[in-house]
C-alpha cells in the first residue's frame, strides 16, 4: 500500500511539472510570435477580442484556401493577432485558417486610432521647359518639395517631392525620301541628286540643337522589263476576188469573209515595236468569174480523107460561188504610232463550191481539107452544142479537199488606240494563191471538145467547164478593205 501511494504521488508529482514547464512556456512563443497589426483603413491597433468582418473583396485565406461564402455576413472575434508563420495576419474564432490583415474591418469604429505621423516621398522628372503641378502647386526647378496632409487614420501625413528638370538636349530626328531616276531632291533650299546620307542642324524650341539626318534614295535607272501582249480580234473584210483562170484580163468577182484571230506578242518595253506571231479562223463566202473565149481548129485524118474541125465560142463565162474556212499562220508588227503589218501563209479549204457556166454562139463543124487541091465544102459530119451544154450548171469537184489551195497573205493599216488599252484597225488586204491541188486535174485548155462519127457511132460533143479546163492556169487572188477590232490583254 505504502508503495502504490507512492509511486501515485511520483506520478502526479511529474505532471505536476510538465503542467509548470509547459504553462511558463506558453508565453514566451506567444510574446516571441506577436507583433503589433494595424487596421488599414483607419490605422487603428488590432488587439485580441476585436469584433470584425472580412472584406468580400478577399477571396482566398492568408494560407491559400478559398473562402466561404458563409464567412462574409458574419461577425467575427480575434483569437490571435500574428504569429511565427503568420506574423501579417490574424486568426479568427470559429475560422480555423489565418486571415492577412488587409482582408479585416473592425465592427466598432470607436476603436482609438493609430496617431504615429506619417512620412512618405515620391520623385518626378519633366523635361527642360516643362512644369511639374503637384496639389495645385506648380514647380519649374530641381529639389525637394514638402507638404503635409491628413492621414485617413487621423495622423499627420508628411510627403517630399524630389523633382528633376532635365537639362536642355539636343533633339536627333531622321526621315527617309525617294526619288525617280534623272530627279533632284531640294530639301531646306538645298539640292541633291544622288543616293546618301544628308545632315542639317536647327534651333530647337528647348533651345538646344535640332539635328535632322536624310535618308535620301535615288532610284537607279529603269531597265526595260519584257512583257508580253495577248490579243483577240474580230474583224470583217471583202473586195476584189478572181480564179485567174480566163483569157481575157482578170474576171472579177468579190468575197466577204469574218475573221477571228488570236494573236501573242513579245515585248521588252512599252512604246517600242510588238512583234508576234498571229492566228485563227476565217469564215466567208467568194464569187470568182472567168471570162474568154473558145476556138479550136484542127485535121484528123479519115478513110475519105483529111478531116478538118472547127469549134468556137464567142463568149464563156463561168461563175465560181464558194463558201470557205481560212486558217492564217501570220507574222504580225505593230509600230507605237499605230501602223501594223500581218503576213504569212494561209489554209483555204472550200466547204461548198459550185460553178455556172454560159457559152455564147458556140458552132461546130467538119469538112474535107481538099481533093486534088480544092477544099471540099460540103460537110461530113456536124455536132451541135446542147442547150444544157450552153449553160452549164454543177460541182467544181465532187470532194471539196481537192480545192484545199496554200495563199500568200499581206494586211496593211492602221490601229486607233482606245483609252482602255484596245483597238481598232482599218486597213488593205491582199491574198495570193501559190497552190492548188485542182491544178493537176485536167490541162487540156478545151472547153468544147467532140469525138469523131465512126461508121458504128454517132459524133460526141463535150462541155467542161474554164476551171477544168484551164486548170493548169487555175489559181486564186483577191483584195480589199478589213475593219478589225482588239481585245489587248497585257501579261
Amino acid at each position: 500500500m505504502k508503495n502504490y501511494i507512492a509511486k501515485m504521488m511520483n506520478s502526479n508529482l511529474t505532471k505536476v511539472c510538465m503542467l509548470v514547464i509547459f504553462t511558463s512556456l506558453l508565453p514566451l512563443h506567444n510574446a516571441s510570435a506577436q507583433k503589433k497589426l494595424y487596421y488599414a483603413n483607419s490605422g487603428a491597433p488590432i488587439e485580441v477580442g476585436d469584433s470584425v468582418r472580412i472584406n468580400p473583396d478577399s477571396l482566398r485565406y492568408e494560407t491559400g484556401e478559398r473562402k466561404l461564402k458563409w464567412v462574409y455576413d458574419q461577425v467575427h472575434e480575434i483569437r490571435q493577432v500574428s504569429s511565427k508563420y503568420h506574423p501579417d495576419a490574424v486568426l479568427l474564432r470559429g475560422i480555423y485558417s489565418w486571415i492577412y490583415v488587409g482582408s479585416i474591418l473592425p465592427e466598432n469604429e470607436e476603436k482609438k486610432p493609430h496617431l504615429d505621423p506619417i512620412f512618405t516621398s515620391l520623385e518626378a522628372t519633366v523635361e527642360y521647359g516643362a512644369s511639374y503641378t503637384w496639389n495645385d502647386s506648380v514647380y519649374t526647378q530641381t529639389g525637394e518639395y514638402t507638404q503635409k496632409f491628413v492621414a485617413v487614420s487621423g495622423a499627420d501625413s508628411t510627403v517630399t517631392l524630389h523633382l528633376t528638370v532635365l537639362p536642355p538636349k539636343d533633339v536627333y530626328t531622321s526621315f527617309k525620301d525617294t526619288v525617280e531616276y534623272g530627279q533632284t531632291y531640294t530639301w531646306n533650299e538645298v539640292t541633291y541628286d544622288s543616293t546618301g546620307v544628308y545632315t542639317q542642324q536647327f534651333q530647337a524650341a528647348t533651345g538646344a540643337d535640332s539635328i535632322v539626318t536624310l535618308y535620301l534614295t535615288v532610284l537607279p535607272e529603269p531597265q526595260p522589263q519584257p512583257y508580253q501582249v495577248n490579243r483577240f480580234s474580230i474583224g470583217i473584210r471583202g473586195g476584189f476576188a478572181s480564179t485567174l483562170a480566163g483569157s481575157k484580163g482578170i474576171p472579177a468577182g468579190f468575197d466577204a469573209l469574218l475573221d477571228m484571230r488570236y494573236a501573242h506578242y513579245w515585248v521588252k518595253d512599252q512604246g517600242k515595236i510588238l512583234l508576234g506571231l498571229m492566228t485563227g479562223l476565217s469564215a466567208g463566202y467568194v464569187q470568182a468569174n472567168q471570162t474568154t473565149n473558145f476556138l479550136d481548129e484542127y485535121t484528123a485524118p479519115t478513110v475519105d480523107g483529111d478531116v478538118f474541125y472547127h469549134i468556137s465560142a464567142d463568149t464563156v463565162v463561168e461563175k465560181n460561188h464558194q463558201v470557205q474556212l481560212e486558217v492564217p499562220v501570220l507574222f504580225s508588227m505593230v509600230t507605237p504610232k499605230g501602223f501594223f503589218l500581218n503576213a504569212g501563209p494561209k489554209l483555204i479549204l472550200p466547204v461548198y463550191s459550185q460553178y455556172h457556166q454560159q457559152l455564147t454562139n458556140p458552132t461546130i463543124s467538119a469538112y474535107l481539107a481538099e481533093l486534088d487541091g480544092h477544099p471540099i465544102t460540103n460537110e461530113v459530119v456536124m455536132g451541135a452544142v446542147t442547150g444544157e451544154q450552153a449553160d452549164l450548171r454543177g460541182k467544181m469537184v465532187d470532194n471539196p479537199c481537192k480545192l484545199m489551195s496554200l495563199a500568200l497573205t499581206a494586211e496593211l493599216g492602221y490601229e486607233f488606240k482606245f483609252k482602255n488599252g484596245h483597238s481598232l484597225d482599218l486597213g488593205v488586204y491582199a491574198d495570193y494563191s501559190v497552190y492548188n491541188l485542182y491544178r493537176t486535174e485536167n490541162t487540156t485548155g478545151k472547153i468544147v471538145s467532140l469525138t469523131p462519127p465512126t461508121k458504128t457511132s454517132a459524133a460526141i460533143v463535150t462541155v467542161q467547164p474554164i476551171s477544168s479546163a484551164f486548170a493548169n492556169k487555175y489559181g486564186f487572188v483577191d483584195a480589199g478593205l478589213k475593219l478589225t477590232y482588239n481585245l489587248d490583254f497585257i501579261k
